[in-house]
């Protein structure tokens, strides 16, 4: 029962940190609300980073590798492929049934170079620290408590130059080969459970409270650069909030709704940014209400009609070709869990 707990519990991590890359993508144009609210929304890239290194860096056999990999490219390279040509031929409809070619054309440049949506940097980030992850999964294991300790205090020193330096016209030259999004990939198991056992559901909860107000009051006097990457009270916000989730969804228990959007997560965040639009675009006037109540219609508007294509297009392509491709690399074996 306990495992079945813990298991919902980054379900629900999942969940609320897509509901918090829609809302940030969806705020209302008022100066505070877009300043605190991005300065506690934007946290939902670091929770992403923190729950695919706790699921990924996990020692493995030398004989491993190769289904390891497979999944991979199975599970995260075709889908993000799937989802840009099938929005890039949406959103080119017209030209494509007068001529495909150079919408095909377009969906191969945006695959290698620069996709349909910025927000995809995430996917393309993601992929590259999952292609090494086996190996630096030897180096977290390996890693004693006053290792752990100096990779941590080395991690957020250097941003904390960074950020001091950009931000102050002295840009800080040193280089350090572990950058935010490769420290916090790999902070779930190198930190997590000791901050966890450490800190109160309060002190998490105040803790992510304060990193969210002294963002906001930088943001406000100008504090801009890299103030959602790396950012010192950043990596602190992103770390307390993912593990104040988690504890709360341990309080839930269980929801079969939550878990059912929780494994169609990865496909929902590629698309919402497009679904978004569409909402914007069919959505009746809902200017008569305050910004407080249509804020969340059009977050939680989305989530259903990213929910809606993401089954759609899942059934109708990825799912086919993730079925052939498993027959041609002799992988069809039974259904292969969807990658973190």
């Amino acid at each position: 029962m306990q495992n079945k707990e813990r298991f919902f519990s980054y379900d629900f991590v999942r969940v609320m940190a897509l509901l918090m890359v829609i809302g940030v993508h969806s705020l209302p144009g008022r100066y505070w609300v877009m300043v605190v609210g991005q300065a506690l929304l934007f946290a939902c890239n670091g929770i992403f980073f923190l729950m695919s290194g706790h699921f990924n860096l996990k020692e493995r056999k030398e004989s491993e590798l190769k289904g390891y990999y497979y999944k991979k490219f199975r599970n995260i390279f075709v889908p993000v492929c799937v989802y840009t040509c099938v929005m890039t031929i949406w959103n080119s409809k017209n030209t494509f049934l007068a001529d495909p070619m150079p919408v095909l054309r377009s969906c191969a440049s945006k695959i290698v170079t620069s996709n349909i949506d910025s927000h995809l940097w995430f996917a393309y980030t993601i992929l590259g620290f999952l292609l090494v992850a086996p190996f630096l999964a030897h180096m977290v294991a390996g890693m004693g408590k006053a290792e752990r300790k100096w990779f941590f205090v080395l991690g957020v020193g250097y941003c904390t130059c960074v950020f001091v330096g950009a931000n102050t016209g002295h840009d800080f030259s040193w280089r350090y080969p572990i950058d935010l999004w490769l420290f916090l990939f790999l902070a779930a198991p190198l930190f997590c459970d000791e901050l966890d056992e450490r800190l109160s559901t309060p002190a998490l909860a105040g803790i992510s409270v304060a990193c969210c107000a002294a963002i906001s009051l930088l943001c406000d006097r100008g504090w801009g650069t890299h103030i959602f990457d790396i950012n010192p009270f950043y990596i602190t916000e992103c770390l307390c909030l993912d593990l104040l989730l988690l504890r709360v969804g341990k309080r839930i228990g269980h929801s079969r709704a939550i878990s059912f959007v929780a494994k169609n997560q990865f496909g929902i965040y590629i698309i919402h940014l497009f679904m978004l639009n569409r909402v914007y675009d069919k959505m009746p006037d809902t200017s008569f209400l305050p910004w407080f109540l249509e804020w969340p219609l059009y977050v939680l508007a989305t989530l259903a009609l990213s929910l809606v294509g993401v089954l759609a297009i899942d059934y109708l392509v990825v799912k086919p070709v993730q079925w052939v491709l498993d027959r041609i690399f002799g992988q069809a074996k039974p259904r292969v869990k969807q990658a973190s």
